[in-house]
Order: C-alpha cells, then structure tokens, then sequence
C-alpha cells in the first residue's frame, strides 16, 4: 500500500514479504541508540555490531548492496561505471536526471522482479524441488514453501505493531 501510494506502483501481494530477524548486523554506532534497544525489547531480536572500520565483519551485507547498486546504477543516466570521465568527455553527472522518488520506484521494481521473476533453482531444498506439481523455483516461492514447512527461522510480529513503533 506505501509503495503505490508513494511511488505509484502496484506490487503483487507477498512479492516483498516483511520478515524480522533474530539477529541483525549493523556498523558499530548507526543504530546504537535507546530507539533500537528498545525495538530488541519489543520484537524479541538481536543487533550484533560489526567493529569498527571492519567491513569483513559484514561482509554478506557489503556484498548484497555493492550487487544490488551494480545492477541498477550501471543502468542509469549519469553512471561512471567506476571509472572517471577521460579527457574531453562530459562529466557523467551532467546527465543525472533521477530524483530520490523516481531512484526509489525503480529499485523497488528491481527488487520485486529480484523476488519473482528469477529462478534459482540452486537455492531451494530438496523438498522444494520434489513437489509434485512442480512450483517455478523463484525467491518468494521458494520462501513460501519454507515458511509453509516450518523451515523459516524469521520472528513473528505483528506489522501494525511495528509500525506503530516507529511512527
């Protein structure tokens, strides 16, 4: 419902399910406060700190945003490629034309096709694959089946709770 009203988009029901960790890892400091202690008291989670200036103690996250830029900042008006501008080329920056909201919708998009249009065979149980029918191997059906099989290890918590927390 926030993201069709925010960034006008219609995202199928379960294509970005709300899941809450036992344990989160954070950089040392960014959620070090009252507000989050508090959060771990209410919905029974846990935040680990990385050390500081540790990036292998986090090395999962830092991977999953670096792939996640690539596949939508290589992609859009302005990119660098990693590279600077040669010698004679316009700076790349003078053709970024996207906003936060329009970023936003666009990584919203990408996140739901990540969700339901990829097949990834290579991570679903046995289990999963021995249905009989066959179900597509995608992320949010292969997550379904886990939760139906009691093989999700997410906390349950109520979403309006949540968000009540953090208005």
């Amino acid at each position: 419902l926030w993201a069709k009203w925010h960034f006008d988009l219609d995202i199928p029901e379960g294509a970005i399910p709300g899941l809450l960790a036992r344990n989160i890892t954070a950089d040392n400091g960014e959620l070090k406060a009252h507000a989050a202690t508090e959060a771990e008291r209410q919905f029974g989670y846990s935040i680990s700190y990385a050390r500081a200036h540790r990036g292998d103690d986090k090395g999962g996250e830092e991977s999953t945003h670096h792939a996640q830029h690539k596949q939508l900042d290589h992609k859009l008006p302005g990119t660098t490629l990693g590279r600077p501008a040669k010698r004679g080329e316009s700076p790349p920056a003078t053709q970024a034309l996207w906003n936060y909201y329009e970023y936003m919708r666009e990584l919203i998009l990408l996140i739901v096709k990540h969700n339901t249009d990829v097949d990834v065979p290579h991570l679903a149980p046995d289990g999963f694959l021995l249905q009989d029918p066959p179900v597509r191997p995608t992320r949010i059906n292969i997550l379904n089946w886990m939760k139906d099989n009691l093989q999700d290890m997410s906390l349950d918590y109520a979403y309006e709770d949540m968000l009540a927390f953090h208005l």
